[in-house]
């Protein structure tokens, strides 16, 4: 009897301890929580500024790089992969991630991995490029084909 009430008693304490550890899994969820927050709360002050017209633009764009796909990895001719419905190389939607504020200061490269594919994110990053009148230099291939200097 006393060997199942103590059997008993430690997998308690093993069941509740899983629950308070934080594991990779759950860190990499509260920090895409975060970041989306943060976006959102940019986001509403950026709809002001977007028109229809814009809209347009994004989406021609969208479906231009990748079809509407946000899942799409492509090798590039740089030998570089491009990731989702922006087609973003990871250095880039890194970097431009940091400097638009979008992800933290300290986000890693590896970590920047890891919401590569978010739809949310890309285009958050993409929008702040292009209000920067950096989309034209970036998606040039689809910005001339689409013609979209006249959506932006």
């Amino acid at each position: 009897v006393y060997t199942q009430i103590i059997s008993f008693k430690i997998s308690l304490i093993e069941e509740n301890s899983q629950e308070l550890i934080d594991t990779p899994s759950k860190q990499k969820t509260k920090r895409l929580e975060a970041i989306l927050s943060e976006i959102r709360g940019v986001q509403k002050e950026d709809e002001i500024k977007k028109t229809a017209k814009w809209q347009v633009g994004e989406n021609l764009l969208i479906l231009c790089e990748s079809g509407d796909r946000w899942d799409i990895k492509v090798l590039d001719v740089n030998g570089l992969y491009s990731y989702g419905g922006l087609q973003f190389q990871l250095k880039t939607f890194w970097f431009y991630g940091i400097k638009y504020k979008i992800f933290p200061d300290d986000l890693t490269l590896e970590e920047a991995s890891d919401f590569i594919y978010n739809k949310e994110i890309q285009l958050a990053i993409a929008r702040k490029m292009i209000m920067d009148g950096l989309g034209e230099k970036h998606w040039k291939n689809c910005w001339k084909k689409m013609g979209l200097n006249k959506y932006f």
